[in-house]
């Protein structure tokens, strides 16, 4: 049975479906941002290393996409992040208004490996690689236009019942999920950030998104060739401990010693 077989029963009309419930979710993003004040984006920029000015966002292209995202998701205030607090302030007299709200209130932030695609409802099948390879539906058009199985993305995501749906948070990390220097640099990141807060869905969503979601957008200006500070990898102390280790998208050489603490060199251990 195919992974997407797993998931026959949710499937059928999955795309349409989708389509009306992220008009919904649209909505109701618009009206959480339309009630965010300026120390929450402050406070976004800050967390993901950016440089505030108007200027310099409008020139990021890529980063300047995820700043509001980050702002709603992952900016904590007494425990709770503007989803939440608008979930718990704004109660819906639409009970469908309620049901997604109730959702994006539950949305992660985590590492998703690809498994396949099913182009045909707009959906694919991924692995949580935070949650034990826990297998899940995403349904997700532009991500499924061109994901590929065995890629790594991150993202932030919210449960629909059987399936799940994303904030707008996507960034592929261009490497394999069978990859586990990978994990293993993220994990010690991870556990470096868990001993400093006290929340562990503001660890998560917040903290530690942002150290990876900064890294990646660092790899993303040095590969475009972008000058200039937009995404300072030294105001966070976590990139900073490992300012000398090897960024995500680099390549390990076949005869170096395996990051993963085998002991072997690299080709004959997680490089075969």
């Amino acid at each position: 049975m195919s992974a997407v077989e797993e998931f026959a029963d949710v499937l059928p009309g999955l795309s349409k479906r989708c389509e009306h419930l992220r008009e919904v979710s649209m909505a109701l993003q618009n009206e959480i941002l339309g009630e965010l004040d300026e120390s929450t984006f402050s406070q976004a920029l800050e967390m993901l290393g950016i440089a505030p000015g108007k200027e310099l966002i409008a020139g990021m292209g890529v980063g300047a996409l995820f700043i509001p995202e980050f702002a709603m998701y992952g900016v904590f205030a007494d425990g709770e992040n503007a989803v939440q607090r608008f979930r718990r302030t704004h109660p819906q007299t639409d009970p469908e208004r309620q049901m997604v709200l109730d959702a994006m209130a539950q949305a992660i932030f985590t590492l998703v490996g690809v498994v396949e695609a099913y182009p045909a409802e707009d959906a694919l099948v991924v692995e949580d690689l935070f949650q034990n390879n826990q297998r899940m539906l995403l349904a997700d058009s532009p991500l499924t236009a061109e994901a590929s199985a065995g890629e790594v993305n991150c993202i932030r995501i919210y449960p629909m019942g059987k399936f799940w749906m994303c904030t707008g948070l996507e960034l592929p990390m261009g490497v394999d999920m069978k990859f586990p220097p990978l994990l293993n640099y993220l994990a010690s990141d991870l556990t470096r950030i868990v001993q400093k807060a006290t929340s562990g869905g503001e660890i998560r969503n917040g903290l530690y998104a942002a150290v990876v979601i900064k890294k990646l957008l660092a790899c993303h200006y040095k590969d475009a060739g972008v000058s200039g500070k937009i995404v300072d990898e030294q105001s966070d102390e976590a990139a900073e401990e490992h300012h000398n280790e090897p960024l995500l998208s680099e390549r390990i050489e076949r005869n170096a010693p395996c990051p993963c603490g085998s002991g072997k060199k690299y080709k004959k251990c997680c490089g075969r």
